[in-house]
């Protein structure tokens, strides 16, 4: 898993890290309220680290038998555009051989063309010439995603500044991969999900847990999230923790939506 401008750095991010759960970690530290890179792994994948900057952390993955590796390289492009230009060529001089798979991924802070970006006051809508240079040069293409194609947003301007990158030889040895572009909650970017081998997972609808973005507007909801959250229990757990308090919580106290819309509904 992999969180960028996290917002914290030292201590507070040595704990809150420990929460997840996660064995193992690696950061390049926010710098304020901007920056930062947390990777976070478990043991049933070896990670090598092989370059700390502070725009990308660029890695080496293997995982179940020694066959199952890559070249990862999680990216976030700094807002100020100086410094992101910058970014290309460290990228560029990773000097990646092309016969080696290779994928790069999150908030690149850049878009390609017009049609990553949608704006009611219609801004200027043009790619960053050096964004399309570093894939050109490094013979890089898009992964195709599942969802909503801005993946961030403020006030009237949409956006695709996440995605995924990759070369050909992972391509091809990853061909059924898949890209969701997840629900925002509480941020302005939504999480990116790229599952390597699109594994479908049949969950009954009757009993599958969904978020309800209306519980956001509660008075209470902030407090019940902290209530649920233990420090001595996994991320996993506190999930599972979560999941069953808020169930009892959204049909005893916030009203069971489902209830109130099969009532309230009616055919035309």
């Amino acid at each position: 898993m992999v969180i960028v401008e996290p917002r914290v750095a030292g201590y507070k991010a040595n704990v809150i890290i420990k929460r997840t759960g996660f064995e193992f970690s690696n950061r390049v530290e926010a710098q304020g309220f901007s920056s930062g890179i947390w990777t976070l792994w478990n043991n049933d994948i070896r990670v090598t680290i092989l370059h700390n900057h502070k725009q990308f952390i660029h890695t080496f993955l293997i995982y179940g038998n020694d066959t199952e590796n890559f070249f990862f390289t999680t990216v976030y492009g700094s807002p100020n555009i100086s410094k992101r230009h910058a970014l290309w060529n460290n990228l560029f001089s990773l000097n990646i051989d092309c016969s080696d798979p290779w994928l790069l991924a999150e908030d690149l802070n850049a878009i390609l063309s017009s049609v990553d970006r949608k704006d009611e006051a219609r801004l200027r809508n043009i790619g960053c010439p050096f964004f399309n240079n570093f894939l050109n040069t490094d013979a890089l293409g898009q992964l195709s995603f599942v969802g909503p194609a801005y993946t961030w947003t403020r006030g009237t301007l949409f956006q695709r500044l996440d995605r995924g990158l990759c070369n050909n030889t992972w391509s091809t040895k990853f061909p059924n991969v898949a890209v969701h572009h997840l629900a925002r909650i509480s941020s302005d970017h939504r999480p990116v999900l790229i599952n390597l081998y699109n594994q479908r997972i049949n969950v009954s609808t009757q009993n599958s847990f969904l978020f309800l973005a209306a519980w956001l507007t509660h008075k209470d909801f902030n407090q019940v999230v902290h209530n649920c959250w233990k420090i001595d229990l996994s991320f996993k757990e506190n999930m599972l923790h979560f999941t069953n308090n808020i169930k009892d919580w959204n049909a005893n106290t916030f009203g069971n939506i489902f209830l109130a819309k099969k009532k309230y509904s009616f055919k035309t």
